[in-house]
C-alpha cells in the first residue's frame, strides 16, 4: 500500500518530529538506497558489456578503445564500491563492516580520481591525433608500440590517482572514552 507523506518540514534548525524523521528515513532509503543502487547495477552491467565488445572484436582493437576500456574499468570499480556502500548503509548488511573503512572507501576515492585522470589521458590522446595525424599513424602501427603507449597513458593516471587520493586513505575515527570523543588516526596504506 502506498501511504501519502505530506508532512511539513521546518528548515529553521529545530529538531524533526518522530513522524518527520520517519518520513525522511523512508525517502532516503528509496532514493539513496534502492534507486541509486539500481542505477549503479545497470551501469555496472552496461559498462561490462561495452568493455567486452571493445576488447574482443578484432576491428575495435585500437588505442582509443583501449583507453576507453580503462576508463570504463575505473568506473566499474567506482560503481562496485558505491553498491557495497549502499548494501552496508542502506540495506544494513553488517557483515561488510570490516571492509568498508579499510578497503571500500580508499578504493572508491582512488577509482574516481583514476577515472578522471584516465579521461584526461583519453582527451590528450585525441588531441595528439588531431594535432599531428601523420606522426600518430606512424606510431600506432606496431603492436609493441601500442602496448607501450597504452602504459604511457594508463600508468601515470593510476599513479597520480593514488597519490592524489592518498590523504583520504588515512581515516579519522572517534573513540568514546568516558563520554568524551577523541579522534584516532587509522592508516590504511
Amino acid at each position: 500500500m502506498c501511504q501519502n507523506y505530506s508532512i511539513d518540514f521546518d528548515l529553521s534548525g529545530s529538531e524533526l518530529s518522530p513522524a518527520q524523521e520517519d518520513a525522511m528515513l523512508k525517502i532516503y532509503f528509496w532514493f539513496d538506497g534502492v534507486i541509486s543502487t539500481t542505477f549503479a547495477m545497470i551501469g555496472l552491467v552496461m559498462n561490462s558489456v561495452t568493455i567486452f565488445i571493445l576488447t574482443t572484436k578484432k576491428d575495435m582493437k585500437n588505442m582509443f578503445n583501449y583507453l576507453l576500456s580503462s576508463v570504463l574499468i575505473a568506473n566499474n570499480v567506482f560503481l562496485l564500491t558505491k553498491i557495497l556502500n549502499a548494501f552496508y548503509w542502506d540495506f544494513r548488511f553488517k557483515s561488510l563492516m570490516w571492509i568498508i573503512p579499510y578497503l571500500v572507501y580508499p578504493i572508491e576515492k582512488t577509482s574516481l580520481a583514476a577515472s578522471i585522470f584516465l579521461t584526461i589521458s583519453l582527451a590528450h590522446q585525441r588531441w595528439v591525433l588531431t594535432w599531428n595525424p601523420t606522426m600518430y599513424k606512424k606510431l600506432s602501427h606496431p603492436k609493441q608500440s601500442r602496448s607501450k603507449r597504452i602504459l604511457y597513458y594508463i600508468l601515470p593516471a593510476i599513479i597520480f590517482a593514488f597519490l592524489f587520493k592518498c590523504y583520504s586513505i588515512i581515516l579519522i575515527t572517534s573513540v568514546k572514552t568516558t563520554g568524551v570523543s577523541f579522534p584516532r588516526l587509522i592508516v590504511v596504506c
